[in-house]
């Protein structure tokens, strides 16, 4: 008997350290999910109501988003009657200490391990990423789809120029500054969060480019800003950057990765789509991350299947 009492209480253990572990890496994995792998800062509000009522809400900012390259406004409230701070606000955190500390049903604990699996997957299954959490931009289907056409209409042809090959091309609309015409055509713009206004990577590339500020020490090159009076005219090297200067009707915009005055881009006249965003490093977007993903799942669904045929066991014992 005394055997079988140890026995118990060992297992009993064992079940509960397992739900210590998935509410930690629940809540690990949530905050990922919230904060977008930390791109994401979030913000506490209390907005005043009527009679004195005060509502709370999170204030969610990417860390992409300045004065120069505006992003959507995301206010996120509780539901109805409840808080931040209200009972059951964190579902894996209740799945866990309810279920499996209040063993008052047979296969209790195992119950919760096995919802906490499903949630825990549903929570690795969102921090996998899609390519840009706030949509990314994309060109007008109705641009015209050459220079000359573009600039014939007032529109601010742009040119983005790699050394290997073009990049992209196409036709911005009365852009408010060199930025929003970039917008325009579909490109994703990036800046170093310490330096906001300088451009560090242009749909991405070169990857990793913002980590150095966005300036290759080995090869001295930056994403250098151009105009042009005509798709005809000779390119004259920007003297201000994309989110002072206003491009004028009929003009064109360029940009080009290289060593600067002496490197202009190439005279792109027909309109380029925008390649795909590469993959976000450090996310889990990668086979490697996706794999060990799928193990971790499986792996915690064997000890919920294990917990379950182990504990009609323990109560006939």
């Amino acid at each position: 008997m005394h055997s079988a009492t140890a026995m118990r209480r060992s297992r009993s253990a064992v079940h509960v350290l397992i739900c210590l572990l998935l509410i930690v890496v629940g809540a690990v994995g949530s905050s990922l999910v919230q904060t977008g792998g930390g791109h994401i800062s979030v913000q506490g509000l209390m907005i005043p109501g009527k009679d004195g009522a005060v509502a709370s809400a999170d204030l969610f900012r990417p860390d992409t988003a300045t004065a120069e390259r505006k992003a959507p406004l995301i206010i996120v409230t509780p539901g109805f009657q409840r808080t931040p701070d209200s009972p059951g606000h964190d579902v894996l955190g209740d799945i866990g200490s309810m279920m499996c500390f209040r063993r008052v049903h047979t296969n209790s604990c195992a119950s919760a391990i096995s919802r906490t699996v499903i949630a825990l997957a549903t929570v690795m299954a969102c921090w996998i990423p899609a390519p840009a959490a706030f949509g990314q931009p994309t060109p007008s289907a109705s641009a015209p789809t050459t220079a000359a056409d573009c600039t014939a209409h007032n529109g601010v042809w742009v040119v983005v120029d790699m050394p290997d090959e073009p990049l992209t091309a196409g036709c911005a609309q009365r852009p408010s500054d060199g930025m929003d015409a970039l917008h325009q055509i579909g490109v994703d713009v990036r800046q170093p969060p310490s330096q906001p206004g300088l451009v560090c990577e242009l749909q991405g590339r070169p990857e990793d480019a913002c980590s150095h500020g966005g300036y290759d020490k080995s090869t001295r090159q930056f994403w250098s800003y151009w105009h042009a009076t005509s798709p005809s005219d000779r390119w004259t090297f920007s003297s201000k950057g994309a989110a002072q200067y206003h491009p004028v009707a009929g003009s064109v915009e360029g940009w080009r990765w290289g060593t600067g005055k002496g490197f202009p881009p190439r005279q792109i006249t027909t309109a380029r789509k925008p390649p795909a965003m590469p993959p976000e490093r450090g996310h889990g977007s990668g086979p490697l991350t996706t794999i060990g993903v799928i193990v971790a799942v499986i792996a915690l669904g064997a000890g919920g299947w294990w917990a379950r045929r182990r504990q009609p066991r323990q109560d006939t014992e």
